[in-house]
């Protein structure tokens, strides 16, 4: 039976990266940016020469070469502004950051035992030891961070949502419903809970996966995530109209985004039978991603059900070079060849 891929990935995994905190120090900093100015170096090295014991001065200095990837030298700034104020547990937690992006695990541990020690209930200190034990699979351990926080504040959002994540790897849907709606009610603009819950939920393939996801986009209207989210749970649930809607508003944004081009191609093909259109689609989807080859094999599909035999072939073989033991592609390259 010819068969056709469609994607179905959902950019919101529902694995623990961050947690979400608007205020917290995350990994995502650690980005190079091209280009940055050099002036940007010397504006904050005159500063730092004017105020030599400001140890703000050294975290800025430090998030700046972390943007340039430099992150040992940011590490160094971290620990003069750390020297200067060792009281500010904001310090410690932006050096785990930094470690942990170096894949450092037991410094990272020992920086925010440090921490920690400083100042036992600190709730920054205790989330974050809290992830570290997460990224471990020690969810046993996170636990127990994350409820000394909650007994302190029972209104930490960011707390609730790691419970929630926590739930999800363990499989215990409704307790993880339970802790990412409790962290909404306490933060309405917890963009990554939302996400969450729109995922659980459209599992269950229940309406209100939808609404979770609008509720992230009204957050971030650009959010490519909610809307390739949205058209997914849309194309699940045969709603093809509102679907094809949100796959184009990313491509608004996005005109080269490989799977919002992908998943129009397949619709096109599948249920539309635009078959050109489908082929377009198909066709930005590889100049976006070279080794796509569900592409190639549903480009070589739709070839094939417009009787091009040559450019179906072409398709299948090169879906194959990609993913030698792709059976679809092996199978619709045998039909094409006793066709020929």
């Amino acid at each position: 039976m010819k068969k056709i891929i469609y994607s179905a990935l959902l950019f919101g995994s529902i694995y623990f990266i961050s947690c979400g905190n608007q205020n917290e120090v995350k990994n995502e900093s650690i980005t190079k940016t091209e280009n940055t100015p050099d002036s940007s170096f010397v504006v904050i090295n005159q500063k730092i020469k004017n105020d030599i014991t400001n140890p703000s001065l050294y975290i800025e200095r430090a998030e700046l070469y972390a943007s340039r990837q430099d992150v040992p030298s940011a590490i160094a700034d971290v620990e003069r502004a750390i020297r200067l104020d060792s009281l500010k547990p904001e310090y410690y937690i932006l050096k785990a950051d930094y470690l942990l992006f170096q894949k450092k695990i037991a410094e990272v541990k020992e920086v925010l035992n440090t921490s920690l020690r400083l100042n036992p209930n600190n709730a920054e200190t205790n989330l974050k030891l809290a992830e570290v034990s997460m990224f471990l699979r020690d969810n046993k351990q996170a636990l127990e961070y994350i409820n000394h926080v909650l007994k302190a504040d029972i209104y930490n959002s960011q707390a609730y949502y790691m419970k929630g994540i926590i739930f999800m790897e363990n499989r215990d849907t409704l307790k993880a419903i339970s802790s990412l709606q409790t962290a909404v009610e306490q933060n309405p603009d917890y963009y990554d809970a939302y996400i969450q819950l729109g995922l659980l939920f459209a599992i269950k393939k229940n309406p209100l996966a939808k609404q979770y996801y609008l509720n992230a986009l009204k957050i971030k209207p650009n959010s490519i995530e909610a809307m390739y989210n949205i058209g997914m749970y849309c194309q699940e649930n045969n709603l093809l109209n509102e679907a094809i809607e949100y796959y184009n508003q990313i491509l608004m944004i996005d005109s080269k985004n490989a799977l919002a081009n992908f998943n129009l191609g397949y619709l096109h093909l599948v249920q539309l039978h635009l078959l050109p259109e489908a082929v377009k689609y198909f066709s930005k989807a590889i100049e976006a991603r070279s080794n796509y080859y569900e592409a190639y094999y549903n480009r070589g599909y739709a070839y094939e059900l417009m009787k091009d035999w040559l450019n179906a072939e072409t398709n299948y073989r090169q879906a194959l070079s990609i993913q030698p033991d792709y059976t679809l592609a092996a199978e619709g390259l045998s039909r094409v060849l006793e066709k020929k």
